[in-house]
């Protein structure tokens, strides 16, 4: 099937169609040909299952959240059924500046808080310690406020 430059095909039922214009595929009097490949757009979803004690993970954030919000950032506890708790932490001056942060038992026996990205911020015992590295990473940087 060919397709004038600008022209979408309609979509079939494998899924929605693209026309692309294939290198190489110019026709004698000088056009270039397009052809229709199907797109297919893969969507990836990953949970991750709640385990554990999550009113003590709840309560170690919601004393956290409170600290952060005296510290200037907003600080919001999200607990979805079956899902992990966590801290949803933003910077009101840069909303760019956000991060989740989570608590969590280890093998250790102590409750630590988290990163997103499974690095531990400080010892849920030491609320000040741990509001002071997330405000720190959190804050906007020097000479841009």
């Amino acid at each position: 099937m060919s397709a004038r430059s600008g022209d979408f095909p309609t979509p079939c039922r494998a899924g929605c169609q693209v026309a692309l214009s294939v290198p190489g595929t110019a026709s004698l009097d000088g056009r270039v040909r397009t052809a229709s490949l199907p797109l297919l757009i893969v969507t990836t979803v990953i949970f991750v299952q709640a385990k554990g004690n999550q009113r003590q993970e709840t309560v170690c954030l919601e004393k956290l959240g409170e600290e952060l919000g005296h510290r200037g950032l907003e600080a919001f506890v999200m607990a979805p059924p079956g899902r992990v708790p966590s801290l949803y932490v933003v910077n009101p001056a840069a909303r760019a500046l956000e991060e989740n942060v989570y608590a969590g038992l280890c093998s250790d026996g102590m409750w630590w808080f988290w990163w997103s990205w499974a690095e531990r911020i400080g010892l849920a015992d030491d609320i000040d310690g741990a509001a002071t590295t997330i405000t720190r990473v959190l804050a906007v940087p020097r000479g841009r406020d």
